[in-house]
């Protein structure tokens, strides 16, 4: 009776063992099919935003960056075909850190090459009655100024902004002498000095003599 205990006592033992290993192993293919999907959204994110930012901006990753793309994309197409996920977490790290360098390099690339637009709203905005305009102008504008998010829809939004942006300072006849004393008039160091006829002329015509206050330094 006290062996058939042992026994069946034994089995069961076995049993649970047996269960909890399934179980782990259970967890680890889950684990590494969560680690392989969270990568291969990011990546499938980095091939579509690389493919729309060529088009419209002229951009695109340097070598190092387009080799490391490639590698990881034959990866994720061996591993969709074997249906095993191997090395998952240095799959996921790895496309992260690609994501990374893009944005930093995206946000150098849009600064050097289509920062222009914005920059004279800015210095217009500190004068411009219509205030509420410029500001929209301004936060279309920078809608792309980061690498993650970017869709169709945010760039068409950018160059319809970037259009609408280049009619209104087309239209206000903006020289670099005006350009100079608005920003100027921005940081709040403007003089009278800095008021040249040209200047008050333009100011005059856009009936914005009232926008403009000089200070007195003591």
């Amino acid at each position: 009776m006290l062996n058939e205990r042992i026994t069946e006592a034994v089995g069961k033992i076995d049993t649970v063992a047996k269960l909890k290993n399934k179980e782990k192993a259970s967890d680890i293919i889950v684990r590494n099919n969560n680690a392989f999907f969270d990568g291969a959204a990011v990546l499938s994110g980095i091939i579509s935003t690389c493919s729309l930012v060529r088009y419209r901006f002229g951009f695109a990753p340097d070598q190092e960056q387009k080799k490391n793309i490639d590698r990881w994309c034959k990866y994720a197409r061996e591993t969709f075909e074997k249906r095993e996920a191997y090395l998952p977490f240095e799959f996921r790290k790895s496309v992260k850190e690609i994501s990374d360098q893009l944005d930093a390099a995206w946000q150098q690339f849009i600064s050097e090459h289509y920062s222009d637009i914005k920059d004279e709203l800015i210095i217009y905005r500190a004068v411009a009655v219509n205030k509420q305009e410029v500001n929209l102008l301004l936060t279309q504008l920078r809608s792309c100024d980061k690498w993650s998010g970017l869709t169709p829809e945010k760039v068409e939004k950018y160059f319809e902004a970037r259009k609408n942006a280049e009619g209104l300072l087309q239209s206000l006849n903006l020289d670099d002498e005006i350009l100079s004393f608005l920003k100027l008039v921005n940081g709040n160091q403007a003089t009278l000095s800095d008021l040249s006829p040209n200047v008050y002329d333009w100011l005059k015509k856009e009936e914005l003599t009232g926008s403009i206050a000089l200070s007195i330094k003591m």
